[in-house]
């Protein structure tokens, strides 16, 4: 029996051997297991911090698109309110004094005129009259 417990025994050292590497092989591999789990949590905390600080900066950029919008908006708006003033005070016709140069040539004509036919003052009243219906409609400002 000495070799039988021999073969036993020698089996049974074979079989702890395998079962301590085995043992250690686990072990080796839960760690590695955990080391990875961590590195996933780490990835994904990063990822989320990275994912929060893209928010808060887009949230920051419309913040100050918004600011430039409204601040736009109200240049715009004064802008507005200069053009309507500048068409108020365009409602003046301005009348240049080289036209007015060519109405006293145009009243020497008339004056010959006058001489000739009477009919043609009446038109020229008439005339008168539409010219100062319109002056009543706008002002008028001599340069």
């Amino acid at each position: 029996m000495t070799a039988l417990d021999e073969l036993c025994a020698h089996a049974i050292a074979d079989l702890e051997d395998r079962l301590v590497k085995q043992k250690e092989a686990d072990e080796a591999e839960a760690k590695r297991l955990v080391e990875e789990e961590k590195k996933r949590e780490e990835m994904a905390r990063l990822s989320a911090e990275k994912e929060e600080k893209e928010r808060q900066e887009k949230l920051t950029k419309m913040a100050q698109d918004q600011e430039e919008i409204q601040t736009a908006e109200r240049e715009l708006a004064a802008r507005k309110e200069a053009l309507r003033a500048a068409r108020k005070a365009a409602d003046v016709v301005i009348v240049d004094d080289e036209d007015d140069e060519d109405d006293e040539d145009d009243e020497d004509d008339e004056d010959d005129e006058d001489d000739e036919d009477d009919e043609d003052d009446e038109d020229d009243d008439d005339d008168d009259e539409q010219d100062s219906e319109s002056a009543a409609e706008e002002p008028q400002v001599r340069i």
